[in-house]
């Protein structure tokens, strides 16, 4: 009985990413798109959603933006922001260094103390 049902959700599940893997076949221009499909969604989407129209204003910051990015690209200049990893290894790295400092002196310490008690 378990293996009937585990037999059909595998079979599901395969019919599940086949479907996934056509429409990404699709999208991507590897695959033809059904053309009935996609001319009543384009209709519909025409229909449903009107054009956007940015204001003048974003259209300007963007130009000034892109223009910057383009001049900064050509100088050389680059921006790299940091891995979010980095500070976790400087974390480990900075514990690690302190652990072992506090145990040198802790054995320094010890060490003392036996040699004041002979």
């Amino acid at each position: 009985m378990r293996e009937r049902f585990a037999i059909r959700n595998l079979g599901q599940w395969v019919a599940q990413k086949r479907e996934e893997l056509v429409q990404y076949l699709q999208i991507k221009g590897l695959l033809p798109a059904p053309t009935e499909d996609m001319t009543y969604l384009e209709g519909a989407m025409q229909k449903t959603l009107p054009r956007v129209r940015p204001p003048l204003s974003f259209r300007q910051s963007l130009r000034e933006n892109l223009a910057l990015a383009a001049r900064r690209q050509v100088s050389g200049l680059v921006v790299e922001y940091p891995q979010p990893f980095r500070g976790g290894v400087l974390l480990g790295v900075s514990v690690g260094v302190f652990a072992l400092l506090f145990t040198i002196m802790l054995l320094l310490l010890r060490a003392r103390w036996a040699e004041a008690e002979r």
